[in-house]
């Protein structure tokens, strides 16, 4: 990696939440077409980039319900795991 991508990676880890989605998805966009080859995925990178994604989406929703709560006043209540692969088994 070069001087100017590690440079990018750093103003990158500096920016609002927000803003680091933001900068992700044009990063995408714009590089959707580039010839690109990641080389083969271990089923353990595979597991962890999920794991990854379910701790980033459970972040949203936690916050999405805070400020919910926030906005009504009042405490809301947990609620059960959208994923069925993460709910606990309901077979007896």
């Amino acid at each position: 990696m070069g001087k100017q991508a590690f440079e990018l990676l750093e103003a990158f880890d500096a920016l609002a939440p927000e803003d680091k989605q933001a900068f992700a998805v044009e990063i995408l966009r714009r590089t959707r077409d580039l010839p690109f080859d990641s080389g083969p995925l271990t089923d353990a990178d595979i597991g962890e980039a999920g794991k990854a994604l379910f701790a980033f989406l459970d972040q949203e929703e936690n916050a999405a319900r805070l400020t919910r709560s926030d906005q009504r006043g009042v405490q809301q209540p947990d609620a059960a795991p959208r994923n069925p692969l993460m709910a606990p088994s309901t077979r007896p």
